[in-house]
């Protein structure tokens, strides 16, 4: 007769699915969150256009979260609960070849949702990204109000504070 035995984190109760439709352990969450507060870094981009239609400048902004590693395959594991893209980055000088985990928008939230309870460091920053993506809205083209322009800005403003050395 053989015994099987089961780890509390393993029953069906505590198995969560990631919005990417993958199954975690609660572990697995604080691992990852753990590894992204040491390793990753979340960003709020503005990218400056030309719009070739309308022969006017334009502004728009992106949330991106990364993690850069040597390690391919904690990030395989990352993209693969959680989607996203990986990157080999360049090579300077004697150092390491290493990669990049990277989401966007979408895909950066659920994944700053999921690790949020056990993010340390990084918590101020995901809440303030979490509230970025809540105040998304989508606009027909070249059409953002004012108004929503400069709250896209505060955000952006405010993420970039955050990130300034105390």
């Amino acid at each position: 007769m053989s015994v099987q035995l089961t780890l509390k984190s393993e029953e069906p109760e505590n198995l969560r699915h990631t919005e990417h439709g993958a199954t975690v352990r609660p572990e697995d969450l604080a691992y990852a969150a753990g590894f992204f507060d040491g390793e990753g870094c979340i960003n709020i981009t503005r990218f400056r256009w030309h719009c070739t239609e309308t022969k006017r400048p334009g502004v728009y902004y992106k949330l991106r979260v990364m993690v850069t590693n040597t390690d391919l395959p904690v990030l395989e594991w990352c993209q693969r609960l959680w989607g996203g893209a990986i990157l080999e980055r360049k090579v300077k000088g004697n150092r390491r070849r290493s990669w990049s985990w990277d989401l966007y928008e979408t895909d950066s939230a659920r994944f700053l949702k999921d690790v949020l309870p056990y993010l340390k460091l990084k918590r101020p920053q995901a809440d303030l990204a979490l509230e970025y993506t809540r105040t998304n809205r989508r606009f027909g083209r070249n059409t953002r109000p004012p108004e929503y322009m400069a709250q896209r800005e505060r955000f952006y403003q405010q993420m970039k504070a955050m990130k300034l050395p105390a």
